[in-house]
């Protein structure tokens, strides 16, 4: 869940999560994911209605080669 300038703050959280018909459309960044790039699948925390604060968050499991979903290095 960790973000730039959130680190694991959920209050602050920036990732956002809205439904697309029948599927979930994600928008954000993390900054650290763990083991990230050796998983086949990441668990991915959004928010869902900012209304809520922290109670308006989900967690998401986003399988690898998901389109959109991509990972960089941290050289990059």
């Amino acid at each position: 869940m960790t973000e730039a300038g959130a680190g694991s703050d959920v209050s602050s959280l920036r990732t956002t999560a809205r439904r697309d018909g029948d599927a979930w459309v994600l928008n954000g960044a993390k900054v650290f994911i763990s083991n990230g790039g050796i998983a086949d699948v990441n668990v991915v925390v959004a928010t869902v209605d900012p209304a809520l604060g922290h109670r308006g968050q989900a967690s998401f499991v986003v399988e690898k080669g998901t389109p959109g979903f991509r990972m960089r290095s941290s050289g990059s």
